[in-house]
């Protein structure tokens, strides 16, 4: 049994300027969290198996929408999926599961990581790069509080305000792995990386999808981590 402990721990990040392309139907205030929420499980659900089954790990980048009073929202637009192929594995898999959507990219650009693109999608930040970047112990066991550490990074932070993004911040109850060498965990430095490249090494290391969706108006980004198991 993995050790746990309660942690209140900052989910989300800023903002960012683009165009995009949308997916999503015009949602209510009142649905749009809750929606957006199942439109997302639905494609984690469906991507997990394959992902493990190729022992491959996700990326996936979408366009989203906002809405300016609601600052948790980025919305993950409604996809069409269905099940692959039994004879079907990794990318070929991947790329039956959204075959009925057009504007859907997959690639394997990455050894071992099966990104995919959903819409126009803004990356400027990503290539942010990271001169060096010191993981603090519950950062390095732990993937959504190593990709907080990630986003505030010095580097990071500046090309934030340069490309004139904000960074609205969620506090959540989530569970976290204390501290133990038995269990997956990053180096406790890593340099000369990019943002991209550090988001990378979260979904390696802990075998699961990194999420990385956009909106243009307001200007916000949100990056998220969903396991594997």
């Amino acid at each position: 049994m993995v050790p746990r402990v309660a942690l209140i721990a900052s989910l989300f990040l800023g903002g960012f300027l683009g165009m995009l392309k949308l997916w999503a139907s015009p949602l209510t205030q009142e649905s749009s969290w809750t929606e957006s929420e199942a439109n997302k499980r639905a494609v984690i659900e469906y991507l997990k198996p394959v992902l493990k089954s190729a022992r491959k790990v996700g990326r996936i980048y979408y366009s989203a929408s906002c809405q300016a009073d609601d600052a948790r929202l980025v919305a993950f637009p409604k996809i069409r999926l269905q099940k692959s192929s039994i004879n079907k594995m990794g990318v070929a898999a991947v790329r039956e599961i959204f075959g009925d959507n057009k504007g859907i990219d997959i690639r394997e650009e990455r050894p071992g990581i099966i990104s995919v693109w959903i819409g126009i999608v803004p990356a400027n930040i990503l290539q942010a790069r990271i001169s060096e970047l010191r993981f603090e112990p519950m950062a390095r066991y732990n993937p959504i509080v190593a990709i907080s550490a990630i986003g505030h990074s010095r580097e990071v932070e500046s090309a934030m305000l340069k490309l004139g993004l904000s960074d609205p911040v969620l506090y959540s109850n989530v569970i976290l792995v204390v501290p133990d060498e038995r269990f997956p965990h990053l180096p406790s430095t890593v340099a000369d990386v990019t943002m991209d490249g550090a988001l990378d090494s979260v979904a390696k290391t802990f075998g699961g999808i990194v999420l990385y969706g956009v909106c243009n108006k307001p200007r916000r980004y949100r990056i998220e981590f969903a396991g594997n198991d």
